[in-house]
């Protein structure tokens, strides 16, 4: 994809045929989430214009950047799903900030037997 949009934006229908003559088989929704998610291009209008690219000075005629693409619809009703199925079983969404400080000495210890423990376990 990336060679494909090396020359600058490109409207959907080329990009497609690109990516099929160099043996990639794809389609319009697979190629929204391939780059939207890798960052590799956003859709302006019909046009894939590629994440950094920059028209040359005497081009006039091309795009303005674009904004990236909103977060699909289906991806944001399953994030709220999940969170609230975390929530409705008492996870935090939250990722836990780590206390500051020094690490008690014994620290080291408590780790190996944690370690031992699930080895353990695992058997």
């Amino acid at each position: 994809m990336r060679q494909a949009l090396a020359q600058g934006p490109m409207s959907q229908e080329a990009l497609l045929a690109a990516l099929h003559h160099a043996g990639v088989r794809t389609d319009s929704s697979d190629l929204y989430i391939t780059c939207a998610t890798h960052g590799l291009a956003d859709l302006h209008g019909d046009s894939w214009v590629p994440r950094g690219w920059a028209a040359p000075v005497a081009d006039a005629k091309a795009p303005p950047p674009v904004p990236r693409p909103p977060e699909p619809p289906a991806a944001r009703r399953a994030a709220v799903e999940v969170r609230q199925l975390a929530t409705s079983i008492g996870i935090s969404m939250d990722e836990p900030t780590p206390p500051s400080g020094p690490v008690p000495a014994a620290w080291a210890g408590i780790a190996e037997q944690a370690a031992r423990a699930l080895h353990d376990f695992g058997r």
